[in-house]
């Protein structure tokens, strides 16, 4: 009888504790719901907007607003390229760049070509490239009688991706995407305002400016003339200043390069640089460069490097089909991730590029929550620990290096401000969140402050 009586009050307790964990949620539920939406009336009421908060302990929403509505999600799309490249490639994959021979020695002379074979890596420099050619000093090799060819069918010819802003001028953030790509396929230009002087810092090649006019500071260099780019203006006199060129021809500053990199090294060389492909033929690899693929992350996730994204979402497309890199193939690889792993509907969404600056990507909160819930179970190697973090001071949201209570990824252009990712309660509980605000036009940094963050922190403090 005692028995009985016992495990009837451990049945009465228990079900006391759910139904007081139920009254608890729902009054969390019902005044979340409240508050948020008290403050999109009053902030965001002339901005199309989604808003979803998801318990990852209780799998349920807690909050949503316009769940399925599709918005253009701007950079958010960098999570969902990261996610299927660390899943389809693993965290161990490398890019490699092999230099190879194709001839004969003759003492310490090469009779052939040399070439170098590209595999899409966005991080190789003018560094890596020497460290290659000196490859050629230890196999001693100081004379090239042959021409230097750079095999860049890893990826199509395609620069631009579909549904990109023709009228946005290429720059550092938008350098035109190749098969091969040095130096983040960006000339760095600094201006000494000190002496006046000009000079390129990356890559370091000496080449002659000349003032035109000094009242506008308008440089001139013919250099930069012979590869087609017009001057460039500086209008700062009291600071050094520097700029990013975007390499509109990667080859013909290869060839600028390659030919310093030979002098330096006391290596003849009087061929020509050209884009030309691998022989078939046997051919000799003289040496490589690798880089891990998890080096592309963090500027992915946190800089928001947009050739990294797209270069990414086109060795994907390789991996994928076998075959050159391209957008169209890199979707395919993107809408098998979504359909089969993700367990997306390809009807309700589009990705067409990795770094989201195409206009045609179209995802609601609820492809963003379904993602955010993937990566949160994934236990090794998982792109959230390439999260950007951030804290709560003065209420603001602060970048920080260290644990933060906010894990995200932003996305902005013209009229599109996204953040979605990871935020932790006041009692350490984690929930994936969605911020999608679309269509307004006033200047992003008021967006950001008076909407974003002050959205967060709101989120927070009812958690």
């Amino acid at each position: 009888m005692c028995k009985q009586i016992f495990r009837s009050m451990q049945r009465i307790r228990k079900k006391a504790f759910v139904l007081a964990c139920l009254l608890t949620f729902s009054f969390l539920d019902a005044s979340l719901q409240k508050e948020v939406d008290q403050f999109l009336d009053k902030k965001a009421q002339d901005i199309n907007c989604s808003v979803a908060i998801y318990s990852l302990e209780d799998n349920a929403y807690i909050y949503q607003k316009n769940l399925d509505k599709r918005f253009v999600p701007a950079s958010t799309i960098k999570l969902f390229t990261s996610a299927c490249a660390n899943h389809n490639l693993g965290p161990d994959y490398k890019l490699s760049t092999e230099l190879y021979l194709d001839g004969k020695m003759e003492q310490d002379r090469l009779v052939g070509d040399l070439y170098l074979l590209s595999s899409g890596d966005p991080t190789f420099s003018t560094k890596n490239l020497e460290e290659l050619v000196c490859k050629l000093i230890d196999r001693n090799i100081y004379h090239i009688d042959g021409d230097f060819n750079v095999d860049q069918t890893c990826f199509d010819d395609i620069q631009m991706g579909p549904g990109w802003m023709w009228d946005e001028e290429p720059g550092f953030w938008n350098a035109p995407l190749t098969g091969f790509m040095l130096d983040h396929n960006c000339i760095e230009i600094t201006r000494n305002c000190e002496d006046g002087t000009f000079s390129f810092v990356n890559p370091p090649l000496n080449a002659p400016f000349q003032i035109v006019k000094q009242s506008e500071t308008i440089t001139k260099c013919s250099f930069l003339e012979e590869l087609g780019y017009t001057p460039t203006y500086w209008v700062n006199d009291k600071a050094s200043v520097s700029e990013f060129i975007p390499m509109r021809n990667t080859i013909a500053i290869t060839d600028k390069i390659i030919r310093r990199i030979f002098q330096k090294n006391h290596i003849g060389f009087t061929g020509v640089v050209a884009a030309k492909s691998l022989p078939k033929a046997k051919v000799v690899k003289v040496a490589m460069v690798n880089t891990e693929l998890k080096k592309l992350y963090k500027p992915i996730l946190q800089i928001s490097d947009n050739l990294y994204s797209d270069a990414l979402f086109k060795i994907l497309g390789k991996f994928y089909t076998k075959n050159r890199g391209s957008f169209a193939s890199g979707k395919r690889a993107m809408d098998d991730f979504l359909q089969n792993e993700i367990q997306l509907n390809l009807e309700e969404l589009k990705i067409v590029d990795g770094s989201g600056l195409s206009r045609y990507n179209q995802l609601s909160s609820k492809h963003l929550i379904e993602l955010l819930k993937w990566i949160s179970k994934q236990e090794n190697h998982s792109v959230v620990d390439f999260l950007q973090s951030y804290q709560i001071v003065d209420n603001r949201l602060k970048v920080t290096n260290q644990s933060g209570v906010v894990q995200a990824k932003t996305g902005s252009m013209t009229g599109v401000c996204c953040f979605c990712g990871f935020i932790e309660s006041k009692h350490g509980k984690k929930y994936a969140f969605s911020i999608l605000l679309n269509g307004y036009v006033k200047p992003l940094y008021i967006i950001r402050k008076e909407i974003q963050d002050q959205l967060c922190i709101l989120i927070r403090e009812l958690l």
